[in-house]
């Protein structure tokens, strides 16, 4: 596996276009973020962005923004090399690393991380509050789904 940062609005959006139908969530993606790709034998495989996280206390925050493996990739650990790998290089950069994520596979894996501490986990319902009942799903939105928040902390998950 090789993994490569890329550069440019226009990649990144060409690079999102063949990730974003396997996206289980939504199928948009913030152009500013940082894109990290892995590939197997040269072909794609993997798809990573990180988003600044601005917060008033909280000094050189960076967030997950999207992470996508292609289907003839997945269940092999690709998302979790990809994302080692891109967490370990912000970290030692000096950033402090968040993710969200409704997905029930990802909440597993960062369940089981000695690196990842769990920060939030319910539901958000559509107003924006926090809930432990839904009302609807959409698609586009978590708002039926159990969400989780992290903070990557080496040594301090589990």
């Amino acid at each position: 596996m090789d993994i490569y940062a890329c550069e440019g609005a226009i990649r990144k959006r060409e690079l999102w276009k063949a990730f974003s139908k396997h996206h289980y969530l939504a199928h948009s993606f913030n152009a500013s973020s940082w894109v990290y790709v892995a590939t197997v034998n040269g072909q794609l495989a993997a798809f990573q962005a990180v988003i600044n996280f601005p917060h008033a206390a909280i000094k050189n925050g960076v967030r997950l923004h999207r992470t996508v493996v292609l289907p003839a990739f997945q269940g092999i650990g690709l998302g979790g090399i990809l994302t080692k790998h891109v967490v370990d290089m912000y970290h030692r950069n000096g950033h402090k690393i968040f993710t969200t994520t409704t997905h029930p596979a990802r909440i597993k894996q960062l369940s089981r991380s000695p690196d990842w501490v769990c920060t939030h986990k319910g539901r958000v319902s559509p107003n924006g509050n926090t809930s432990t009942k839904s009302t609807s799903f959409k698609k586009s939105n978590s708002s039926s789904r159990i969400t989780t928040s992290w903070k990557y902390a080496p040594g301090k998950g589990k």
